[in-house]
């Protein structure tokens, strides 16, 4: 690709018409008419001004790319993914995968109030329950509703900067067996929440408010565990591994399979209410 070439793909991602990316810098619009079509290049200035408008190196606008990039390589007809653009989607994607988990942990601790207070009126336990749930409901629908930032960077083909491309490949690299450790980790705490209970049901013979405390502990920080890592594995995989990814996604988009995900939901969905009719009804346990 050409300066040329770069110059008009970056102003169509961004939505800018000749008019306006030329007002931005202070020149024509047949100044900018002539860059895109090869016929000079902008002063110094109005490069980096470019360089900051679009989030990008000064060696990416002026380095043209190598024709082994071009031909065939279906992610340079995808969106430019700058390296602030890729660090912000990454940072973002943690920060939600932290919300998600602690939203989560809301609903384990709907169990609080009756292990803690064991004694206390049932009413006053099912209200602090309560709480609990509809702050998890509510952090849910916060998010549900907030804007994505970073729209492109999951639904469409991708292309980098081939060094940053390379930083990242390393970075994930060492991040990826702390994500995998992370994951392990959230096995081990729930083989520990059976563990103590075991413990203390030897112990004591019968559970205590300890031990429930301590299993509901465990098993709220394995879940946190798995969405952290999952999360962050899964942002980098859709960078890394893009045509794969945008593969399975069209794949997914398709009418068959998304009546076989319905179709999964509301199989799920019965199976549940119907175990609770059969418990409710004393059928079961």
């Amino acid at each position: 690709m050409t300066f040329g070439e770069k110059l008009y793909k970056l102003r169509k991602e961004q939505n800018l018409s000749q008019e306006v990316l030329a007002e931005k810098l202070g020149a024509t619009r047949q100044a900018v008419s002539r860059w895109e079509n090869g016929q000079g290049f902008p002063e110094t200035e109005k490069l980096l001004m470019l360089s900051s408008l679009f989030s990008v190196s000064l060696d990416y606008l002026l380095k043209d790319t190598p024709p082994e990039q071009t031909e065939g390589n279906p992610a340079e007809e995808g969106y430019y993914a700058s390296r602030e653009t890729t660090l912000g989607y990454l940072a973002h994607t943690q920060k939600t995968a932290v919300k998600i988990g602690l939203f989560v942990l809301c609903f384990f601790g709907a169990a609080l109030p009756f292990i803690l207070f064991p004694q206390a009126n049932e009413d006053i336990c099912a209200l602090g329950s309560i709480a609990f749930v509809a702050a998890g409901i509510a952090g849910a629908l916060s998010m549900a509703f907030q804007t994505d930032p970073y729209p492109q960077m999951e639904k469409e083909p991708l292309f980098f900067d081939h060094q940053f491309l390379e930083e990242l490949k390393a970075r994930y690299g060492v991040l990826r067996k702390r994500y995998v450790w992370l994951f392990i980790f959230g096995f081990l705490l729930i083989f520990l929440a059976g563990g103590f209970a075991v413990l203390f049901d030897d112990i004591l013979g019968k559970f205590s408010m300890l031990s429930e405390l301590i299993a509901l502990v465990c098993i709220a920080g394995s879940v946190f565990c798995w969405i952290f890592s999952l999360s962050m594995m899964s942002a980098y995989e859709i960078l890394l591994e893009n045509p794969k990814h945008i593969a399975s996604r069209r794949k997914w988009q398709q009418p068959a399979y998304r009546l076989l995900t319905w179709g999964l939901i509301c199989a799920a969905v019965i199976i549940v209410v119907t175990l609770g009719c059969l418990h409710k009804a004393g059928i079961l346990w």
